[in-house]
């Protein structure tokens, strides 16, 4: 690893320098993989069938913090394990212009959405303490926080706006739609 305590490593140090800190942490899983990258941070997340996982009480997997003086490094023990067979619910999503008009009529402007992906919310099962449910849904990165289509509709935007401009810093961040 290249740290050097003077100034935090360029994007490609910090990218190729988190994937051994993953490894040290003995999180070596095949569902685990890269995010996200943001200014000085990196963060690897679960997936499950090509899709990634949320967990909003405890925040990704793995995140990697470089500061010029240290780095920091959050991860969670939630373990996703055994799938249990699919009892026939189906979710239907709404489309992708259909969510962009959605965050529009919020006062979000679709230059402010940086990124979009389908998820999966983990929602702890109400019938048995030990199991949760995968409920897919849409994740939305605007002002440089990811959060769901629900949880932006029903945000205060100005937190979000002051907190954070919608721009990364050193990295290309593209919008998938």
């Amino acid at each position: 690893m290249n740290y050097q305590k003077s100034s935090i490593p360029n994007p490609n140090t910090r990218l190729s320098d988190s994937v051994t800190y993953v490894h040290k942490l003995g999180l070596v899983e095949q569902d685990l993989r890269f995010f996200d990258a943001e200014g000085s941070s990196v963060v690897y997340t679960n997936y499950i069938e090509g899709y990634p996982v949320f967990i909003k009480t405890q925040g990704p997997q793995i995140q990697i913090r470089y500061s010029t003086d240290n780095i920091t490094i959050k991860f969670n023990s939630t373990n996703l394990q055994i799938p249990v067979p699919f009892d026939g619910r189906t979710v239907k999503i709404p489309k992708t212009s259909t969510v962009i008009k959605t965050l529009q009529a919020k006062g979000i402007a679709k230059s402010d959405i940086q990124r979009m992906t389908i998820g999966f919310e983990l929602v702890r099962d109400s019938a048995h303490d030990s199991l949760v449910d995968l409920t897919p849904t849409y994740y939305i990165k605007i002002y440089n926080h990811w959060l769901s289509l629900s949880e932006w509709q029903n945000a205060n935007l100005a937190k979000y706006r002051t907190s954070t401009t919608s721009s990364a810093k050193g990295l290309n961040v593209t919008r998938e739609e």
